[in-house]
């Protein structure tokens, strides 16, 4: 038997494993998407939370789908899952204020204390609501100024709200 023609069609054959895993791991993924999106449309009003949790589910099942691949090709992968995990521990602290402003604004968006078009006075500014985002909420005041306030001091303050119907 020779060993260099069964090593090239055993790392061919694995390529090609690695490639259908691939393809077929992004034809679902993109299913996936899709179908969560369904789901979220029939469920879900907010928008904000709709496209946070579809690009999240999105994004995993990416990264999961790259690491089979890479595994079926014979490269470690428990050091490859190490290193992300590290990374996102370094980027996790490295941003901690923008998670902070990420936590508030989804903390804002499910309990809603406000909505859209309610006049409201948070940190020194009383306008409308003119938009309620995952960083910051934008209020525009009677002399038609735009404010853009983080959505941290905005959940460690005091709001006053006035409901439109």
């Amino acid at each position: 038997m020779n060993w260099d023609n069964y090593l090239k069609v055993s790392s061919l054959v694995n390529g090609l494993c690695a490639l259908g895993i691939l393809a077929t791991g992004l034809v679902l993924a993109h299913i996936l998407k899709q179908k969560l999106e369904k789901i979220f449309l029939k469920h879900t009003k907010d928008l904000t939370v709709k496209l946070f949790a579809v690009k999240a589910a999105y994004a995993t099942t990416l990264v999961a789908i790259v690491i089979s691949a890479l595994s079926r090709l014979g490269i470690p992968t428990a050091s490859l899952i190490t290193l992300l995990g590290a990374a996102s521990l370094t980027s996790g602290l490295a941003m901690k204020d923008y998670l902070t402003y990420l936590i508030a604004g989804l903390i804002l968006v499910t309990s809603k204390p406000f909505r859209i078009g309610d006049s409201v006075d948070v940190q020194g500014v009383t306008g409308v609501i003119e938009s309620i985002n995952l960083f910051t909420t934008c209020i525009r005041t009677e002399t038609g100024e735009t404010w853009h306030i983080n959505n941290a001091k905005i959940i460690n303050d005091k709001i006053g709200v006035k409901v439109v119907n």
